[in-house]
């Protein structure tokens, strides 16, 4: 597995384009990736831990961005707003999309992209939206066509404020069932964040 750095890397002069990735598990999955195809080009550093809902971003965005200056901000949020889990304490065990509640609804969803699109805008950076990965039909806590909903949603958002979107949901979509953890989970081996990591690489280096 290739080693992730929240740092950069110190080989870079500091002159040479900053690229901060924010996301969840699966942006944590690629980032390594990302940062090695951009090794050349960029010092990649993920926000701190996972980044999780769009909740979370509101109340975190300032933090992640900081007082850096950066050149280019790849984002998503997805997965954890349109998971529906039981009541108690957020763990995979209680993820429940016939009894339990979605953690963000689409109309506050929009609300929250709205301002944390507002904000990485205001940075000056090029700003990247990748769009939310693939949902299996038989995953326990979400509903495969939430995520075109989302997805619909984060795009409109997204136009509003001049933002780049790669879709890195229709890529994932292409994905080899045997480059996901599990055929009921949204997670990828290896090999399936490696294929994730050349499409955001891409949308990455065309913006810098």
């Amino acid at each position: 597995m290739v080693a992730i750095s929240l740092a950069g890397c110190a080989s870079h002069p500091d002159t040479s384009p900053k690229v901060l990735i924010i996301g969840d598990s699966i942006s944590l999955g690629y980032t390594p990736y990302v940062t090695q195809a951009l090794s050349s080009d960029a010092v990649v550093i993920h926000s701190q831990g996972n980044s999780e809902d769009s909740n979370n971003g509101v109340r975190n965005v300032e933090r992640w961005v900081g007082a850096k200056k950066w050149d280019v901000i790849s984002f998503n949020f997805g997965l954890w707003d349109l998971c529906y889990r039981r009541p108690g304490p957020i763990t995979f065990q209680n993820r429940d999309k016939v009894n339990g509640a979605v953690a963000v609804p689409l109309a506050q969803y929009e609300k929250n992209l709205s301002l944390i699109a507002s904000r990485l805008k205001a940075t000056g950076a090029k700003v990247i939206f990748q769009t939310t990965t693939f949902v299996p039909d038989n995953e326990p806590g979400r509903h495969a066509g939430d995520v075109v909903r989302y997805n619909q949603v984060a795009t409109e958002v997204m136009k509003r404020f001049g933002i780049s979107v790669n879709d890195l949901s229709a890529v994932s979509a292409t994905l080899p069932a045997q480059m996901y953890e599990s055929d009921t989970d949204v997670h990828y081996t290896e090999s399936g964040y490696s294929e994730l990591s050349k499409s955001v690489s891409d949308s990455i280096r065309s913006e810098l």
